[in-house]
């Protein structure tokens, strides 16, 4: 089963983790799992409008924003990443030394959630990193109350939120440094689920 990145503009994806499963799995596009993160972002995938990627000097570059329409063909996107604890955070080392510093969300916050599921010999992550309102829907309160699906023993968990990070309401921002030491390292260690 391989590790990387995917972008995806299925907001069913956190409602339907199996959906998720199939895209890093190659179902539903054999192509698109990237273990680059920003191959993955600006991948042209077989459903995808003109994706715009900024010149590595401009903001946007070093924090894409998951909530700019105009930067992903029209329309708001997710992350997904496939692997072992060591291996994403490898690959998000990678990925600030190319210049990425985290992800935004203008006029919203991110929601980091996660799955652990056998891969062969190995327990995997699968994690998904979303905007909160804007893609999954999800009501203004606290997302653990309204989109946790902890209650399913099959489901996605909630790992995080990008206020968390700086304490801040008004934050709307993940640093790969904080997804690298804080974040990930919660689902290491945990049994397999689905």
């Amino acid at each position: 089963m391989p590790s990387g990145f995917y972008r995806t503009a299925d907001p069913l994806v956190g409602q339907e983790p199996q959906r998720a499963i199939d895209i890093v799995t190659g179902v539903t596009d054999p192509k698109g799992l990237k273990a680059n993160l920003l191959e993955a972002l600006y991948y042209q995938g077989p459903s995808d409008g003109g994706i715009a990627m900024p010149n590595d000097d401009e903001p946007a570059y070093a924090w894409p924003n998951f909530c700019d329409g105009l930067r992903w063909g029209g329309k708001r996107i997710a992350l997904l990443m496939n692997g072992t604890t060591s291996e994403l955070q490898a690959m998000l080392r990678f990925a600030k030394v190319e210049g990425i510093e985290g992800f935004e969300s203008s006029g919203d916050c991110l929601l980091v959630w996660y799955l652990r599921r056998k891969a062969g010999n190995e327990t995997k992550s699968l994690v998904l990193i979303a905007p909160k309102y804007r893609f999954l829907g999800v009501g203004l309160d606290d997302p653990a109350k309204n989109f946790d699906y902890r209650s399913r023993n099959d489901g996605w968990r909630f790992m995080s939120v990008s206020k968390h990070e700086k304490l801040d309401a008004n934050y709307t921002g993940l640093s790969l440094s904080w997804l690298i030491q804080e974040a990930l390292p919660q689902g290491e260690g945990v049994t397999a689920w689905w």
